[in-house]
């Protein structure tokens, strides 16, 4: 939350496309306890983010990237029928 003036507030919302997840993990160290760390798969860009559902979002974010990586995988390694 950032505070414009007294009384007014806003909150930036960011939305990242699993596609340029390369990598996302909890951040043990932190000063926040809900933040949370995203790799991006282009330019190495790492952003840093905080929600009370932290544990939510890094689990589904590591499942969904080992479902891409394994049908990429089977995909790559899939011969035809005929061979």
């Amino acid at each position: 939350m950032q505070y414009i003036s007294p009384g007014l507030s806003c909150r930036a919302t960011e939305i990242v496309p699993l596609i340029d997840i390369s990598d996302v993990y909890n951040v043990s160290m932190g000063m926040d306890p809900q933040e949370f760390i995203i790799r991006r798969n282009r330019h190495g860009a790492t952003a840093y983010f905080a929600s009370r559902h932290r544990e939510l979002i890094v689990k589904v974010c590591v499942m969904e990237l080992l479902y891409i990586c394994g049908s990429l995988l089977s995909r790559a390694f899939d011969l035809p029928k005929d061979a």
